[in-house]
C-alpha cells in the first residue's frame, strides 16, 4: 500500500514539473447576469422627515431630520431595526441646536462624526462610543468657523486645528479673488459673533455649489 502511495506521489510531481501550459480565465462585466433587484435582505427604516442617512460602525444608522420631533438626529440599529436614541435637541441653549445635520466621511472607520450648523457656521465633533455611553448627559462642544470658510468642506488637521476651504477661492486663476485655497481654523478661535462675518464686498466673485457639483460665480458690482 505504501508503495502505491509513493508511486502516485511521484506521478503527481512529474506531471506538475512537465506541465508548461497554463490556462487563464478572464471575466468581463457582461459575463455576469444583470438583475433588477438585490438578492440580499432589505433593511427598511422609514423616517417621515428624513434628510440624509449615514452608516457608522457597520450597524448604526444616523438619520438627519428637519427637527420636527424636537431632535435633529435619530439613531437606529441595523440588526434590530429599532431606534436607539434621539440627539441634537432643537433649541437655543448651550447644549441644543438651532440647526444640525450629520457630516461623515464614508471612508471613515473611526468612531468620530460631525454635526454641522449652517446657521451659526459651526461644527460639533462627536465620538459615537461616548455618545452611546453618556446619552442625555453627553456634552456637545461647538466649534465655530470663520465666515470665510466653506463649511462643511473641512477635515481635522490635528488636535487643535481644522483645515477648511476658503469659499472665495476658485480653481480658475482669473476668478480666485487672489486668496489662498485653504484656511486653518483653531479650536475656540471664533465664536457665534464672528462665525458668519466676512467682508464679501472686498471680493469680485462669490462661489457656491449647486446640486453639490456645480459652481456658480456672481460678480459683485
Amino acid at each position: 500500500m505504501r508503495r502505491i502511495l509513493y508511486f502516485l506521489l511521484l506521478v503527481f510531481l512529474v506531471s506538475c514539473k512537465n506541465s508548461e501550459n497554463i490556462e487563464l480565465s478572464y471575466f468581463e462585466l457582461e459575463d455576469f447576469p444583470r438583475t433588477k433587484y438585490c438578492t440580499s435582505k432589505s433593511i427598511s427604516i422609514q423616517v417621515a422627515n428624513s434628510l440624509s442617512y449615514h452608516v457608522l460602525h457597520d450597524s448604526l444608522v444616523l438619520v438627519t431630520t428637519r427637527g420636527n420631533g424636537g431632535y435633529f438626529v435619530e439613531m437606529y440599529n441595523l440588526n434590530s431595526k429599532q431606534k436607539i436614541m434621539d440627539f441634537a435637541q432643537k433649541g437655543l441653549n448651550a447644549n441644543q441646536f438651532s440647526h444640525a445635520r450629520v457630516v461623515l466621511d464614508e471612508t471613515n472607520v473611526s468612531s468620530i462624526f460631525y454635526l454641522y450648523n449652517v446657521i451659526t457656521n459651526s461644527i460639533v465633533e462627536i465620538n459615537i462610543d461616548s455618545l452611546l455611553k453618556y446619552e442625555d448627559s453627553y456634552s456637545f462642544k461647538k466649534i465655530y468657523f470663520s465666515g470665510y470658510t466653506n463649511v462643511p468642506s473641512f477635515c481635522k488637521y490635528d488636535e487643535t486645528r481644522y483645515l477648511a476651504q476658503n469659499k472665495y477661492y476658485s480653481i480658475v486663476k482669473d476668478l480666485d479673488n487672489d486668496v489662498d485655497r485653504f484656511l486653518f481654523v483653531k479650536k475656540n478661535e471664533f465664536d457665534i459673533t464672528n462665525s458668519t462675518y466676512s467682508k464679501s464686498w472686498e471680493y469680485k466673485y462669490y462661489l457656491f455649489k449647486v446640486l453639490g457639483i456645480q459652481i456658480l460665480l456672481v460678480k459683485y458690482k
